[in-house]
């Protein structure tokens, strides 16, 4: 038995297919069958039924290919381990985030980089559901999303660790007749047009309002930042979105003609801001790494 067998059969019983493994493992098909032959013999059982539906783990199989991935795991720790005994921690990072803190994403993946220069980062920017899914596609790493409590018992196969609590807000220009007020009524909010970023969640969000509240003017959805920027800056709406949103996007960053308003909600329930990862996939310590500086970052602003 050794670790290549080990791989083997982990990423059979990933793909539920030999020819698909033999892919991902850059192997040809008689190479790895034989490997999975061998490694059946050694032990004595049969690990995987074959049919014309694809390569599905016995009861024996799927005892022994959970106690692989777990020799497997270690192993990438023991070898972490060691990089970072000699502070040489390399390796890649796929990192997903919604579009506020991207800015923030930047500096701190510039300042690790700077440390551990061997260190190679990828960075998407989506909204949240997409992110979820591409976790669990296993396209991205990590992810950094919005999140209520609800979703954490829900979304099955993912882990979700909070990093900051947020709050839905209003954004609004300081020359709109909203300025000087310290929060406004949802019943308020339908005397003005709405800018909104249009992300799943959000559009959900304001769905919701409609159905329970009546009537709200939308003038625009976009995904264009520079479209609701501008909308902004003329004063022709308010907008909706988080507040950890506020202090990191580059739609407000800089903009002192943007202030934050309360939106009073009874039933409001608090938004996290948080990573997400695959479950039962190693967290490797470059994640741990890249996630231990995004949460000081993010508790740095928020002490500001």
């Amino acid at each position: 038995m050794n670790i290549e067998q080990l791989e083997n059969i982990v990423e059979i019983a990933k793909t539920s297919s030999l020819t698909d493994a033999a892919k991902n493992r850059n192997v040809t098909v008689p190479a790895l069958s034989q490997s999975l032959a061998q490694l059946e013999k050694e032990l004595g059982v049969i690990l995987f039924k074959r049919s014309r539906s694809g390569s599905i783990p016995t009861p024996e199989g799927k005892v022994i290919i959970q106690n692989a991935n777990e020799i497997l795991l270690k192993i990438d720790e023991l070898k972490e381990n060691t990089q970072e005994m000699k502070n040489t921690i390399s390796g890649e990072i796929r990192l997903a985030t919604i579009p506020g803190p991207m800015p923030l994403i930047v500096d701190a993946i510039t300042s690790m980089k700077r440390k551990y220069p061997n260190i190679r980062s990828y960075l998407f920017e989506e909204n949240s559901r997409e992110i979820l899914g591409q976790i669990l596609n296993q396209e991205v790493d990590i992810g950094l999303v919005g999140f209520y409590e609800k979703d954490i018992n829900n979304k099955k196969g993912l882990l979700f660790e909070k990093i900051i609590q947020g709050k839905i807000v209003i954004g609004v220009n300081k020359q709109s007749a909203l300025a000087k007020k310290q929060s406004i009524t949802l019943e308020e909010l339908k005397d003005y047009p709405l800018a909104i970023y249009k992300d799943a969640s959000m559009l959900k969000f304001i769905n919701k309002l409609k159905e329970e509240h009546g009537s709200y003017e939308v003038l625009l959805t976009t995904n264009n930042l520079d479209s609701l920027r501008q909308v902004m800056k003329n004063n022709l709406a308010v907008t909706v979105g988080v507040d950890f949103c506020f202090k990191t996007d580059t739609l407000y960053l800089g903009h002192s003609d943007i202030i934050n308003i309360d939106l009073e909600m009874p039933d409001s329930k608090p938004v996290y801001l948080g990573i997400v990862r695959l479950k039962g996939k190693h967290y490797s310590a470059l994640s741990k790494l890249i996630v231990k500086i995004l949460r000081e970052e993010f508790i740095k602003l928020y002490e500001e």
